[in-house]
């Protein structure tokens, strides 16, 4: 098997001082790569366990955003007196939920003849960029209203924060149950 080496972290980690919007976009922007090199890795049988392997690395980079997001992020927007905020929040732990259930489907299957793996990896392609979209679009210009840059630079420094203690858990970083 032939290694896939791939440079998300380094991309896609935002420095420490980061808005929040840019921390989220950098997640965003890394689990799009690793959806984009399961595919292509999927199309070819001989790099199918290759393609496995990164599902294991993209349902943690999902569980990872979704859980610093919900923590700092929802949980800011929840809190706040504008109705579209609140919603955007409501929304948004509703795509974590169907994202994290569509990727969870992967781990379970594996490139092959019968199209199973592929037809999964096209559903949680779809629900993430939908959510992404949605919330790059929606959410990102409420919270560019909403909340100054103080405090969206103290929200990205609390979803880097949170991702870091997450990653120092020993415990595995997905969910252990899909509300």
């Amino acid at each position: 098997m032939t290694p896939v080496l791939l440079p998300f972290t380094r991309l896609a980690s935002p420095p420490p001082a980061a808005d929040v919007l840019d921390v989220l976009a950098a997640d965003h922007d890394e689990i799009a790569v690793l959806f984009t090199a399961i595919e292509e890795l999927a199309r070819d049988a001989s790099r199918a366990a290759d393609a496995r392997s990164l599902v294991a690395t993209l349902v943690s980079a999902v569980s990872l955003h979704d859980r610093a997001e919900e923590r700092v992020v929802y949980t800011a927007c929840a809190d706040y007196p504008v109705t579209d905020l609140r919603e955007h929040a409501r929304a948004g732990r509703r795509d974590h939920d169907a994202l994290g259930k569509a990727v969870g489907a992967l781990e379970s299957l594996a490139p092959g003849l019968d199209g199973s793996f592929e037809a999964a990896l096209r559903t949680a392609r779809t629900v993430f960029d939908r959510h992404r979209e949605e919330e790059e679009d929606e959410l990102f210009t409420t919270m560019e209203l909403a909340f100054g840059p103080d405090e969206r630079l103290a929200m990205g420094r609390a979803v880097v924060m949170e991702k870091e203690r997450l990653r120092a858990e020993s415990v595995p970083i997905r969910r252990a149950s899909i509300r």
